[in-house]
């Protein structure tokens, strides 16, 4: 058609095109007839929508609030489908909205409101919570609510043939043990002399430093080297010779030093190993018994055998093996 014949076509006439079909007239849809025509501004203007109205009625935010726009997106055109964008994708427009009092006063009043707090309860801490296990069966022993706590083993309450039946021991009788065989340890720790080795840290460090200058003037007669031989105060030959000695010797220089860095990183490791051993003694000797801290430290569980039997499985191997 041209662009004439368009122009004086039927206006309840349409031409359609849909993919794979060669275009075609069609009569035009009432849109009246559409079952969602009564939510259209056509069918009522109580439909319309007015952005001012509706920003007015927006409760006014805190002052330190962003006004956010575009939270969300829509899958594909014409779905009600619709995803949450990033928040790198979201349009932030601060101070959007007027405030009732400053900033300044809004923080001042926040500072000053009382801050609540949740209280757990019913919740009871002991040294040894999750510590204690059965070594018989390897369960868990609980701690018995009562007034004198014991730790027992239930899993085997009702098989009588079993070795950890009725199996216990006193909270009280436990925590002693441990603590003696903690205090005995930190005792022998802080008996230990010279416990951390500064005389022969310093003694590495003096050494590597002495390595360090011989390695730098191995370095020094390289270059005089190269200068003698471009200014031809030597022969090539007599400069390959020499150099080839000093390589040699700073390669060994280099290989001393390299161990002699291994063993200095080494002794500050241990070092402060050491004397983090030494402050947990000194705590321990101070304590007056077994504590949170102390078994939180220490202590990764302890198995019950019967007889009042112990092992203790430790979480710091190496307070646990000075000296002994």
């Amino acid at each position: 058609m041209s662009t004439d014949e368009l122009a004086v076509m039927d206006g309840g006439k349409c031409i359609l095109q849909v993919q794979g079909v060669r275009p075609f007239f069609s009569d035009k849809f009432d849109i009246t007839k559409h079952p969602q025509y009564k939510y259209l501004l056509d069918s009522s203007k109580k439909n319309a929508f007015d952005i001012a109205k509706y920003l007015s009625r927006r409760l006014t935010v805190r002052p330190d609030d962003v006004y956010v726009m575009g939270r969300k997106q829509v899958v594909e055109v014409g779905s009600s489908r619709v995803r949450n964008r990033d928040e790198s994708e979201w349009f932030r427009i601060p101070d959007h909205h007027p405030a009732i009092i400053s900033k300044e006063l809004f923080q001042r009043v926040q500072e000053l409101k009382p801050k609540k707090s949740c209280i757990k309860k019913n919740v009871h801490l002991y040294p040894l919570r999750g510590k204690v296990f059965c070594g018989c069966c390897g369960h868990a022993m609980p701690r018995n609510p009562s007034k004198s706590h014991f730790f027992v083993c239930k899993h085997t309450e009702v098989d009588q043939s079993a070795a950890c039946h009725g199996l216990r021991i006193a909270e009280k009788d436990l925590e002693a043990i441990l603590y003696e065989i903690i205090s005995r340890q930190a005792q022998v720790i802080l008996n230990v002399e010279n416990l951390s080795n500064a005389s022969l840290l310093d003694t590495k460090i003096a050494t590597h430093t002495e390595y360090s200058q011989r390695v730098e003037s191995c370095l020094d007669r390289k270059r005089v080297l190269y200068e003698q031989v471009l200014l031809k105060e030597i022969t090539l030959e007599d400069y390959k010779a020499q150099k080839a000695d000093v390589d040699a010797e700073l390669e060994r220089l280099r290989q001393v030093q390299g161990a002699l860095s291994a063993e200095i990183a080494q002794a500050k490791m241990d070092a402060k190993t050491k004397n983090a051993r030494l402050e947990l003694a000194q705590e321990i000797s101070a304590a007056s018994g077994l504590n949170t801290a102390l078994a939180d430290a220490l202590i990764e569980r302890v198995d019950i055998h019967p007889g009042n039997q112990v092992d203790i499985v430790w979480k710091m191997k190496d307070f646990c093996t000075e000296g002994m």
